[in-house]
């Protein structure tokens, strides 16, 4: 009786573990809560990216519209000292 007995409690603990193993197997693919968070930051980051880009663009134009003017004021410059 008494083997009987320690073999069920055995048993008892082995499928006991065999399920907290399973679940700790599992847990980590759970769906996750909401992808909410998630799509509004590569939205964010998207956006800020072509913010950014658009803000390069008109600052290397200005840039060089004012090499453009710095180049003909020195041309005239130099000429106005010749004459």
């Amino acid at each position: 009786m008494a083997t009987y007995l320690w073999r069920k409690y055995a048993d008892y603990l082995h499928t006991k573990w065999e399920k907290e193993v399973l679940w700790t197997m599992v847990d980590p693919y759970k769906r996750p809560k909401s992808f909410s968070p998630l799509v509004k930051i590569y939205v964010c980051a998207f956006y800020t990216g072509v913010i950014g880009a658009a803000i390069t663009e008109q600052l290397y134009k200005v840039t060089q519209i004012i090499t453009i003017c710095q180049r003909v004021r020195n041309r005239c410059i130099s000429k106005h000292h010749l004459l």
